[in-house]
């Protein structure tokens, strides 16, 4: 993936007002995405919400779930998802520079809210 396409991002959601603000609503946002990819590709609700099941379980076991921010721990996480979307994109037959090139001038068109933790929201769905 092109680091141009990182800063093009960054651009339009500055553009439009988001922010910082609180880091684990914007992981939210990406769950909601990764739901809709899921749906996009095949997978039933009982196949995602098993899998969402299994992980909140898993997590707990594990302590993982905090409330504490970690820099690395997300790191470590982001470059997970990246890599398995790049993965997907391979199997899925997908240009991944396009596709992300191709959504941001559709994202360019739209209405957009900021949440109060800084998350973009299109206008129409909230």
């Amino acid at each position: 993936m092109r680091r141009d396409l990182q800063e093009q991002v960054t651009e339009w959601q500055d553009q439009n007002g988001a922010h910082d603000g609180d880091l684990s609503d914007h992981a939210c946002k990406v769950l909601e995405e990764a739901i809709e990819l899921c749906f996009a590709a095949g997978a039933s609700a009982s196949d995602v919400q098993k899998i969402m099941r299994t992980e909140i379980i898993k997590a707990a076991f594990k302590q993982e779930i905090t409330e504490q921010f970690s820099s690395d721990d997300v790191a470590e996480e982001l470059a997970d998802v990246l890599i398995c979307l790049l993965a997907l994109a391979h199997h899925a037959n997908v240009d991944i520079d396009h596709a992300v090139e191709h959504k941001l001038t559709v994202l360019r068109e739209r209405e957009w809210a900021v949440s109060p933790s800084g998350v973009l929201r299109r206008r129409d769905r909230i």
